[in-house]
C-alpha cells in the first residue's frame, strides 16, 4: 500500500510492486462467442521493440468482420520497457498478439497502440509500458478460422492485478483543528471532574 503524507510518497513492504515479484501469465481461448471488428492490423513480420518504438503498420482486411478477445494486465510503477513472449498454441498463425496503452478501440486500431509481435509466430516482443497504466493486450483473428484454439502470453514485468494509486491523507482544517481541540478540552475536563468527585 502507498500513501502521501505532506506530499512525501510512503510504501509498505507488504504492497510495494517490484520487478522481483511481478509475473503474469494469460492463457486465451477463442470459443466462436467473441466481439468482431472491421478488419485486423497488418501483420508486418517485425517484433516491436522499445526503442526504436515501431509505428503503427496499419489495417489488413478492411471490411471483413475478424473476432478479438482482450486482457488487461498493469505495469505498477515507473515507466518501463517490457517484454511479452507468446505462444501460439493450437492457433496457429490463426492469431496475432498487439498491445495498446490504458484501452482498446475496436473501431480505430490505431488508437494507444504501442506494439505488436509482428508475425503470428511463437515468440517476444517489447514495447514502453507508461508508468502505473493498464495494457490491453488483444489477441485477433487473422483468417476466421481462430475459432476453437488457445493461444497464451507471459510477461514478468507486467501484473495480473493493479496496485492502488498513491493516496493523500486527509489534513485537518484551522476549523478543524479548533473543534478537535474544544473536543479534547471537554473531555480532559470531564475527567478532572470526575477524579475530584472521587
Amino acid at each position: 500500500m502507498r500513501v502521501a503524507i505532506g506530499g512525501v510518497l510512503f510504501a509498505s513492504a507488504l504492497g510495494m510492486a517490484s520487478a522481483a515479484n511481478a509475473a503474469v501469465t494469460v492463457t486465451g481461448t477463442f470459443d466462436g462467442t467473441e466481439a468482431t471488428m472491421n478488419g485486423r492490423l497488418f501483420r508486418d513480420g517485425t517484433a516491436s521493440t522499445c526503442s526504436p518504438t515501431k509505428a503503427y503498420p496499419g489495417i489488413s482486411g478492411a471490411g471483413s468482420a475478424r473476432a478479438y478477445r482482450t486482457d488487461t494486465v498493469y505495469n505498477n510503477g515507473p515507466a518501463q520497457c517490457v517484454t511479452v513472449a507468446f505462444d501460439v498454441g493450437t492457433c496457429g498463425t490463426n492469431v496475432h498478439l498487439v498491445a495498446y496503452a490504458g484501452s482498446f478501440n475496436p473501431a480505430d486500431l490505431s488508437q494507444n497502440f504501442i506494439g505488436d509481435v509482428g508475425s503470428s509466430s511463437s515468440q517476444s516482443f517489447s514495447f514502453t509500458a507508461p508508468a502505473d497504466s493498464a495494457i490491453v493486450i488483444m489477441a485477433q483473428d487473422n483468417n476466421g478460422v481462430a475459432a476453437r484454439c488457445t493461444y497464451s502470453f507471459t510477461s514478468t514485468e507486467l501484473f495480473p492485478t493493479p496496485v492502488l494509486s498513491p493516496t493523500a491523507i486527509p489534513t485537518l482544517s484551522q476549523w478543524g483543528m479548533i473543534i478537535m481541540s474544544a473536543m479534547l478540552g471537554l473531555a480532559a475536563f470531564g475527567a478532572i471532574r470526575r477524579n475530584d468527585r472521587s
